[in-house]
């Protein structure tokens, strides 16, 4: 797991500039900027409380995210939240919502 991806992730799906994510973290965008930069960057629980509560999410929400930094899913930020929805579901739903899904691509294959 990458902190530093999810806090990416996240400031993208608010439509933050690291510079706003700074201010109301009360962060330096520097360290914004190296946070999603550097995979191995120490950083405290506090200030992952004060990132996470900017994005109005837990902060388990905010360090379990999967690693969504294939090429693929960077291209496809959508892609990348529907895979991050499926799995923060239970196996059960997850597995009914793509099977209903993967139904719906082939229907729309078939036309």
């Amino acid at each position: 797991m990458n902190i530093g991806n999810n806090i990416r992730y996240f400031r993208k799906k608010t439509h933050l500039t690291q510079e706003q994510l700074a201010e109301k973290s009360g962060l330096s965008v520097n360290f914004i900027s190296r946070l999603e930069r550097t995979s191995d960057q120490n950083v405290s629980i506090k200030t992952l409380i004060k990132i996470a509560e900017v994005f109005n999410i837990s902060l388990a929400e905010l360090v379990s995210v999967p690693d969504l930094t294939s090429e693929k899913l960077k291209k496809s930020p959508k892609v990348a939240e529907l895979v991050y929805h499926l799995e923060k579901l239970d196996n059960t739903k997850a597995e009914k919502f793509s099977c209903a899904f993967l139904q719906i691509l082939e229907a729309a294959n078939d036309n």
